[in-house]
């Protein structure tokens, strides 16, 4: 079952009544009242990075692509908290320095600061990440209008290309492998356009699943179409 589908059929209902929700059709949950944007997401091993071979660069994918949520949204990140599954090999002494000395880093680099989160046993790795931020107006997912254009920050397929290498199906030279890499672990986040996008866009998305998948997204409760020329 699909996202969308297990959504609509599940738990739309429980948020009816909630209009900060969004019906649950947007990456984030805004209150407007309260000026408060949050988002929540998940990451697994084998489906979300391929291993914890390097816990620093994992931990710096997971947290990037976690506050992008909200920086699509035209809404700066102020927090996060963050809660991780696994057993004691993910979290060994070394690993568990490598993603504190990452994250360090990172908050520093996004001004973001750590505000709590959870721990539990668990066989198969996994982090949970909620980021939260504040803005008077987001610029929504499905506000799509007719005529509109379709802009993109940064090349696609960078990231795409890392992961095909990491996994061993694309071979090129070491240059050019630790550049694509990098755009895999190291996303880089459009921080300079926060303040453009309120101004600019009619609707956004962060990028996760494919170009012509998120533009679905977008869409998926408007009554217009896309064309890619």
């Amino acid at each position: 079952m699909e996202e969308f589908e297990l959504v609509n059929n599940f738990f739309s209902k429980l948020s009816k009544h909630n209009v900060s929700a969004l019906g649950l059709n947007d990456d984030v949950f805004f209150d407007k009242s309260k000026k408060t944007v949050i988002s929540v997401d998940t990451y697994n091993i084998n489906t979300h990075f391929v291993d914890f071979e390097s816990p620093d660069l994992v931990i710096k994918k997971i947290l990037r692509s976690s506050i992008s949520d909200l920086i699509c949204k035209g809404v700066k990140p102020k927090f996060y908290f963050i809660s991780g599954s696994g057993n004691k090999k993910h979290f060994s002494k070394k690993n568990l320095s490598k993603i504190s000395k990452s994250l360090k880093k990172e908050q520093k680099k996004y001004d973001i600061s750590l505000c709590g989160g959870d721990t539990t046993f668990s066989n198969k790795l996994s982090f949970t990440i909620i980021s939260l931020g504040y803005s008077k107006s987001i610029v929504y997912r499905n506000k799509s209008r007719l005529n509109d254009d379709i802009y993109v920050t940064g090349n696609l397929g960078d990231s795409f290309i890392g992961l095909q290498i990491l996994k061993g199906k694309i071979k090129v030279n070491n240059k050019i492998s630790k550049y694509f890499i990098k755009k895999y672990y190291e996303p880089n986040l459009q921080l300079k356009f926060i303040n453009s996008l309120l101004k600019l866009a009619n609707t956004s998305i962060d990028i996760s699943d494919g170009l012509i998948d998120d533009l679905k997204k977008m869409i998926n409760r408007q009554s217009v179409s896309f064309h890619i020329f």
